[in-house]
């Protein structure tokens, strides 16, 4: 139910669902005396939208998540490596019977790249789907089959699809694993995920070793940047929003160990 509650209050909330319902808010005011009311709407929506799609202000809210953890420098022994649930389109995969990879495959092939890195390190890759109304059941096969074409065996990887959120990906993964005191655990995950992931697993009791990808922001932050592609601001803000909400909803929920998780020092 919670998990539910969530998607719904994320479509209310997400800026470009957000920018529409006013939209058709100022529409209907439009035939009531309340006209003024829906010209100012109109204005603050034209004016908001315009800062998502063509300023700076998606990358400055995106930017501090990325760079809240660096890639330290790799340990010489490592137990296992941990990728978080996304690069694959599970519906389309699950529908045309294919395995389709989407923006955030990092998460995926990082995997691939530091487990023949690391030829004794456990693989496990954790999350289904999180679609509420048409998600389709991660194919554990699929997954395993793409991972293992690139010469990892079979015996070291581990799929897990039962969990659809992060909080999820951290228990099950646990459940799995059995992690002991002194193992070193990587965990991959995009960039901006990372500050939400790390504190969740850190609530669960295990320390993993953030290994982040899926950049969306240059090392400088692209403060100057504007008059981009609309597209890629608003998916820049939609996912800004969404981890600063999810950090603060995780956080009074008890879900991870602090509101705005960081390094140890």
């Amino acid at each position: 139910m919670t998990f539910l509650a969530s998607k719904i209050f994320w479509f209310v909330v997400q800026p470009i669902n957000f920018l529409l319902i006013f939209m058709a808010l100022a529409a209907v005011l439009m035939f009531t005396r309340y006209q003024r009311v829906a010209k100012l709407v109109v204005v603050f929506c034209a004016v908001f939208g315009l800062l998502i799609a063509h300023s700076p202000l998606p990358i400055l809210l995106l930017y501090p998540l990325e760079a809240r953890f660096e890639r330290p420098a790799l340990p010489p022994n490592i137990t296992g490596i941990i990728s978080l649930g996304g690069g694959i389109d599970v519906d389309v995969s699950a529908s045309r019977g294919i395995f389709e990879i989407e923006s955030a495959a990092d998460r995926l092939t990082e995997l691939i790249i530091l487990g023949r890195q690391y030829p004794k390190a456990k693989l496990i890759y954790t999350g289904g789907s999180s679609n509420v109304i048409y998600g389709a059941d991660l194919r554990e096969q699929s997954v395993r089959n793409f991972i293992e074409g690139f010469g990892i065996e079979h015996e070291r990887l581990f799929i897990e699809t039962i969990s659809k959120d992060t909080v999820g990906n951290a228990i099950e993964t646990k459940k799995l694993m059995n992690p002991k005191a002194g193992e070193k655990w990587l965990l991959i995950t995009s960039a901006f995920h990372m500050p939400r992931s790390v504190g969740t697993f850190r609530k669960q009791g295990w320390d993993v070793v953030p290994w982040p990808v899926d950049y969306r922001t240059r090392a400088s932050g692209n403060a100057g940047q504007f008059f981009f592609s609309a597209i890629v601001h608003i998916e820049n803000m939609n996912l800004a929003v969404k981890e600063y909400i999810g950090l603060a909803a995780y956080w009074l929920t008890g879900r991870t160990d602090a509101l705005y998780p960081g390094p140890k020092t």
